[in-house]
């Protein structure tokens, strides 16, 4: 007569243990995919940058916009029709200068608009301005004869403080500058020293290290009389 062979069951403790191996495996996967996603993501905005969509105006814009450079150029601004931009956070905080026969207001959307008409610049810069500081994105072809990044289109990003100082002189200093994404915070820029001491050095002052100096510059500053930058617009207000 034959012995009946006892089933055999599986050991409960090592199928635990792959199922554990296989969940961790499948973690890994997943942080491994997420990071390759994510540094090719950050290699093509930043060193293989899409050119800009240029924003084009209506043609009522544009009139608008020619009529305020040329104000501005000959400094008749008493022959603009009184500017009425978008309200925006920061002007509900602070009192816009109120001398409308010498205010000039530049939108965003304005400036950008004149940067698409021009042929050198119009997909590769972009003019941003929020509360108290000018900036831009450019983006650099890099000659292809360069080592290691040529042919590659680098994104640099720059932005400028602007204020009026305690002596009511208008103060335009570099505040943040990162290149090909480094650093990868927006509110971080480059050291000090790798910009040669330049970060907060007044680029309209009379005299110091870093100043340009420059008389065109010179006669602008002393040229405004009041100046604020709020959410997406520049307002200007321009001395006798």
């Amino acid at each position: 007569m034959n012995t009946p062979t006892p089933p055999v069951y599986p050991n409960p403790g090592r199928s635990s243990g792959r199922q554990k191996v296989l969940l961790v495996l499948c973690v890994l996967v997943g942080i491994i995919g997420i990071t390759a996603s994510a540094a090719t993501i950050w290699y093509y905005y930043n060193f293989k940058a899409a050119p800009f969509k240029p924003v084009n105006l209506t043609v009522a814009e544009k009139d608008t916009l020619n009529s305020k450079l040329a104000a501005l150029e000959s400094g008749k601004l008493s022959e603009l029709e009184p500017s009425k931009p978008t309200p925006s956070p920061a002007a509900t905080t602070t009192p816009a200068p109120s001398d409308p026969a010498k205010t000039i207001v530049l939108s965003e959307r304005e400036i950008n608009g004149w940067l698409a008409d021009q042929p050198d610049w119009a997909d590769k810069v972009k003019f941003h301005m929020n509360n108290d500081m000018l900036g831009a994105t450019f983006l650099l072809p890099i000659d292809p004869s360069t080592k290691y990044i040529g042919g590659k289109t680098i994104r640099i990003k720059v932005a400028f403080n602007t204020k009026l100082d305690e002596n009511h002189k208008l103060h335009f200093s570099l505040a943040n500058l990162s290149v090909g994404g480094i650093p990868v915070r927006h509110d971080i820029s480059l050291p000090n020293a790798w910009l040669g001491d330049a970060k907060g050095v007044n680029l309209f002052a009379d005299n110091g290290p870093g100043s340009f100096n420059s008389e065109f510059l010179q006669r602008f500053a002393a040229g405004i009389k009041d100046f604020k930058v709020g959410n997406g617009e520049l307002r200007m207000v321009l001395n006798d």
